[in-house]
């Protein structure tokens, strides 16, 4: 009977710890998925709560990578698309004026 409880509970704890893994690297990777699957809000979140629970671990730091990383290049796609939008409004405003202007000279 001993024996059969001390069985169970050494099966018990090795679920147990096999469980538990190492979390910051788990949130690790789902953060990583998550930028794959162009989720970068919560890839943040998943970086930022690496960075607050694990402060101690590489993945810290390589979490901290990760945000200066995508925050340069949202910055990079916000520049482009707001330059892209000033291009695309002086365009349409040429073509309108040159429509304009053909519109005026046409012969009646």
């Amino acid at each position: 009977m001993k024996q059969g409880i001390v069985i169970v509970f050494l099966l018990f704890a090795s679920v147990l710890s096999g469980c538990s893994g190492n979390k910051a690297a788990e949130l690790y990777e789902t953060a990583g998925f998550e930028e794959i699957q162009n989720n970068r809000e919560h890839a943040l979140k998943l970086y930022q709560e690496i960075i607050e629970k694990y402060p101690d671990s590489k993945y810290a730091r390589k979490s901290e990578e990760r945000i200066s990383e995508i925050k340069k290049s949202d910055m990079r796609g916000r520049s482009c698309r707001f330059w892209s939008s000033i291009i695309l409004k002086a365009e349409t405003r040429k073509h309108s004026q040159q429509r304009s202007q053909r519109e005026w000279n046409r012969p009646v």
